[in-house]
């Protein structure tokens, strides 16, 4: 049995065709994980076919993947909530992402305008609000948010990404990082989500190695008469690192800070065992 990192994450725009899912959620982690392992993984290495996105991700071997269906009914039993955008689901041997893909045209490259400091300073200062609830529920509260990799682009692959680390009242430690990927007809939101003491930006490289666009559909075949993207990349990276829950499961306790920005959407994750 390993120990692994589960998350869930949900937008609020651009849903895909719901399923019937099981909502029987297990009551005990013996009871979720045995559901869990009955789900369909596929073991790498092999390669999925992103067809919304128009890319493939390459799974490589030691590692495993849900996708659609699948993928979602494994978030619903973790979370009691239905999340239809994201499509894909791969867990290594230290970190778990999910891909989901917006089609909302070229995004602009105006990240020079993002202002790191004032975005950190945001999701600080909505802690107060979202540990009261915390505090109520009797769960463990968020004591500090920092930046762990400052919103960075990446001009060859047109990739944006960032990482932040977030203390808790128990002690413990986590780390979340996003990547965006942008493509001539939209983007590709991947979240990694990282025990501190695990963490490193070979995860967020990973991210970007494996992903890649059909060659018509990355950003640079963007033609005249294209659809462009109203929002530039910079207030992408802005909502969805505003607009994101800031979660861990330690010992038993969910935590879940929502850091408010633009409420773009919640992520949830926790550690479970799963047979390999």
């Amino acid at each position: 049995m390993n120990k692994i990192i589960l998350f869930l994450i949900v937008f609020t725009f651009f849903p895909v065709k719901g399923f019937a899912i099981d909502k029987n959620i297990p009551t005990n982690q013996k009871e979720l994980s045995k559901k869990i392992d009955s789900l369909g993984w596929v073991n790498g290495p092999k390669t999925i076919t992103f067809d919304s996105a128009n890319a493939k991700i390459n799974v490589r071997s030691g590692s495993g993947y849900l996708s659609g269906e699948d993928a979602r009914q494994y978030m619903y039993w973790v979370n009691g909530t239905e999340y239809k955008n994201v499509e894909h689901l791969i867990e290594t041997t230290n970190a778990t992402y999910t891909y989901s893909f917006y089609k909302v045209g070229k995004v602009p490259n105006d990240f020079k305008d993002l202002n790191a400091d004032q975005l950190l300073k945001s999701m600080i200062d909505s802690l107060p609000t979202q540990n009261s609830k915390r505090a109520q529920a009797g769960l463990a509260t968020a004591t500090n948010i920092k930046w762990f990799q400052k919103p960075f682009f990446d001009e060859k692959n047109h990739a944006a990404f960032y990482s932040y680390a977030v203390d808790w009242s128990d002690a413990s430690k986590t780390v979340q990082s996003s990547v965006l990927l942008l493509g001539r007809a939209g983007y590709t939101s991947v979240t990694v989500m990282v025990d501190a003491k695990s963490y490193s930006r070979e995860n967020i490289i990973l991210a970007i190695d494996t992903f890649g666009y059909n060659k018509e559909q990355e950003y640079t075949a963007w033609r005249q008469g294209d659809l462009v993207a109203a929002a530039g990349v910079a207030g992408l990276v802005a909502a969805s690192a505003g607009g994101k829950a800031v979660v861990a499961a330690s010992k038993g306790l969910w935590k879940i800070i929502l850091a408010g920005i633009v409420a773009l959407g919640a992520f949830i994750f926790g550690f479970f065992s799963r047979k390999k």
